[in-house]
């Protein structure tokens, strides 16, 4: 279970990490 935990985590910081790039991305397309 300590394993999958972990392996949540990393997807939960992968997202915020792919999510926070989308946000780049657009602030740089509005400007």
């Amino acid at each position: 279970i300590e394993d999958h935990t972990k392996r949540i985590e990393d997807d939960t910081k992968r997202i915020e990490d792919d999510t926070k790039q989308i946000e780049d991305h657009t602030k740089q397309i509005e400007d």
